[in-house]
């Protein structure tokens, strides 16, 4: 019979006692001359010790205590967009604003505030602004005026609901009341657009000479040089803007995700070969997200390989707490090793246990500074132990490379012992690189920032399936704002429907007698969907009858006394195609919408580079969602009446 143990109220649980021996210096004079030599006075029993523990029993080799490394090295020289003809690059920005940026759409409030920094540096060029303002308002051929009035129930359907977007949103409107503009309704983001694209000269010129019928001074033509070359710095400051020819194509609308080639010189300097960063989306990339692809091409310059040689002490690589090599040499007594407890499935626990207490000693540091952007191999490592011998370890080998092969044999082969070879930061290669050109071997230093700042979510999209209506849902959770900054997507779209119902309200309809006989209703298609929801449906893949993409649909949007129109959505991304002269088409990947959802997040990316610049730009990232949902969509309902 057990009978449970009660202990004592007193009774306070404690670990288990544990004591250790451990030899120490005890100063016992006055004088620490002696003292401080440590000194064994029984040398016979510390030689019996190591006897003990093993540690004549050694091989006739020694320590390495000095080494000297050869690293060759050359810079990156280009970026392109997946498959495009590379185009330089000079490191003055990090990489990832040069293949993350997409084209930002400034909000209401930064181009007006744009268009107000347009004309003070005409008013720095003495170019007057009661000559010029007007060459800009209601202006046909620049179109870069800023329609500041509210929309009327008089007007066109079309421009109300286009007037509805900005006028519906109470925060952008008490801007507007709010902002000391003088009259100064120019579109900043428009005059630059027409600034790079080389014609807002041309076209102020002949709105000039229309309506002066003279034409612009040699002068004003000068200043107003002038004014675009200071304008357009200072947007390009501002927003760090890629320079024009920058690709800005990485971003792939059927994958939603990143895919970019980089090309580096080979070892010879003699051609660029590309590697290739495919599917990338999660917000920081390096040298593992690269793979050597077959491409390569003849650099317009011969690239510069630098080698250098470096001479230093080897250290033993350690990390804190780990215990002395050294078998007399005193500790720290911070970390208690007897508390170490490996179970057999703490792998990790026990290779680093191993290694701490057993290998210690046969891994060593060796430091060496490369530059940013820079594509290294070390061609060698010449150890020199503790008795002046000199060992010369190898870099990683293959096979060599074969340029004329003979029928049917590869130009490269792997050497078949070559996966027990493990070479650290190395680039995966493709098939076609292992079977018919020579790997590079190298390690890629990428010229990237580890901490980046991120705004809240300009627009946010959630992808989501709803199998009971066989379609995907884009739903906007934040769109934005017209200030700059991100909005909730349901409050935005409530309130857009009920500035349209206050501005033409519908109608009073009398009530239809209904036949007391009637027991059920026909109802065609139920449409109470919010306007954020933007469907997604299942189309066929070109011309296979059995591959399936989505595509970009419309709901339609029935309010009395409107006439039914689309809803388009709002958020950056799934306005894809829709702002053009003609409207194109969206496409997704039906693999990228997954049982769990998908979600799509666009924001302003700032950080410094390594010269002081801050670097301020636009990109996207792709989370995981929660699951699938339904929408309540269905057709042909028949009810109870």
């Amino acid at each position: 019979m057990n009978i449970p143990v009660t202990p004592p109220v007193e009774y306070n649980p404690v670990k288990p006692f544990m004591a250790w021996n451990r030899l120490e210096s005890r100063p016992r004079k006055k004088q620490f001359d002696s003292v401080l030599k440590a000194g064994v006075y029984d040398p016979f029993w510390m030689l019996g010790r190591q006897w003990q523990m093993g540690e004549f029993k050694c091989n006739d080799t020694g320590s390495g205590i000095l080494a000297r490394v050869q690293m060759d090295y050359t810079m990156m020289t280009g970026v392109a967009s997946y498959g495009g003809a590379p185009v330089a690059y000079a490191q003055d920005l990090p990489l990832e604003p040069v293949v993350e940026s997409v084209p930002y759409n400034w909000s209401e409030k930064e181009r007006i505030l744009m268009g107000k920094k347009w004309f003070f540096f005409l008013q720095q060029h003495s170019l007057s602004l009661t000559v010029y303002k007007p060459l800009f308002d209601t202006d046909p051929l620049t179109e870069v005026t800023i329609d500041m009035q509210a929309p009327t129930s008089a007007g066109t359907e079309t421009l109300i609901q286009k007037k509805a977007s900005v006028f519906s949103n109470r925060a952008l409107v008490s801007f507007l009341d709010a902002a000391n503009l003088a009259d100064m309704h120019a579109d900043g983001g428009k005059i630059y657009k027409l600034i790079t694209g080389g014609t807002l000269l041309s076209n102020i010129q002949a709105r000039y000479l229309a309506a002066n019928s003279v034409a612009m001074s040699s002068g004003d033509v000068a200043a107003f040089n002038a004014t675009i070359s200071d304008y357009q710095a200072w947007v390009e400051k501002m927003y760090t803007l890629p320079a024009p020819g920058t690709p800005q194509g990485s971003w792939d609308d059927r994958t939603m995700e990143y895919k970019f080639d980089a090309f580096v010189p080979n070892e010879a300097a003699t051609e660029e070969n590309c590697i290739t960063a495919d599917r990338y989306h999660q917000g920081h990339f390096d040298w593992y997200a690269f793979t050597q692809a077959q491409t390569s091409y003849t650099p317009a310059a011969p690239a510069v390989t630098e080698s250098k040689w470096l001479q230093l002490i080897m250290t033993e690589s350690r990390f804190a707490g780990m215990p002395s090599s050294r078998w007399w040499e005193f500790e720290n007594g911070a970390v208690n090793f007897t508390q170490l407890d490996g179970n057999t499935t703490d792998i990790a626990k026990i290779i680093l246990t191993q290694f701490a207490l057993v290998y210690q000693d046969d891994w060593f540091t060796i430091p060496y500074k490369i530059p940013v952007g820079s594509y290294a191999r070390t061609q060698g490592i010449v150890v020199t132990d503790v008795f002046g011998v000199k060992t010369f370890v190898p870099n990683y080998r293959v096979k060599d490379y074969n340029p004329t092969p003979a029928a049917g044999v590869p130009a490269f082969t792997q050497d078949a012992d070559g996966w027990r070879k493990w070479n650290w930061m190395e680039i995966s290669q493709s098939t076609e690189v292992i079977n018919e050109m020579e790997p590079t071997h190298r390690m890629l230093v990428l010229p990237v920032v580890n901490n980046i700042q991120e705004s809240k979510p300009l627009d946010s999209v959630l992808f989501m399936r709803d199998e009971m209506a066989d379609m995907v849902w884009a739903i906007e959770k934040k769109v934005p704002d017209g200030l700059g900054k991100g909005k909730d997507g349901y409050e935005a779209a409530k309130d857009y429907v009920a500035y349209l119902k206050l501005l033409k309200p519908a109608p009073a309809v009398p009530a239809v007698p209904v036949d007391p006989n009637v027991k059920l209703t026909y109802e065609l298609a139920s449409t109470d969907i919010p306007e954020n929801w933007i469907p997604f449906i299942p189309v066929h893949t070109g011309s296979s009858n059995r591959s399936i993409q989505l595509q970009r649909a419309s709901m339609p949007r029935i309010l009395d006394p409107y006439l039914p129109s689309l809803v388009r959505p709002r958020s950056q991304f799934l306005r894809t195609g829709l702002d053009g002269a003609s409207i194109t088409p969206l496409f997704l990947n039906e693999e990228e919408v997954t049982r769990a959802s998908t979600i799509l997040e666009t924001s302003i990316q700032r950080t410094r580079w390594y010269d002081g610049k801050v670097v301020m730009w636009v990109g996207r990232r792709k989370y995981t969602g929660r699951g699938e949902g339904s929408s309540g969509l269905s057709f042909d309902n028949v009810k109870d009446q």
